[in-house]
């Protein structure tokens, strides 16, 4: 229930979010959460290997 909350009042449904620092642990994290609430995430980091694995 706390997580549809939360995706009701961040409703991010067609916008576009550039990510960077996304090969780590909060940046993995946080890019869920943003795909969650509807938008499109960019992931950038200088390891591109952690964002394709």
């Amino acid at each position: 229930m706390k997580k549809q909350y939360s995706l009701e009042l961040f409703d991010l449904t067609d916008k576009v979010i550039v990510l960077t620092g996304s090969a780590g642990r909060l940046g993995t994290n946080f890019a869920h959460i943003l795909s969650d609430a509807g938008s499109n995430v960019i992931l950038i980091d200088i390891d591109n290997k952690k964002i394709i694995n």
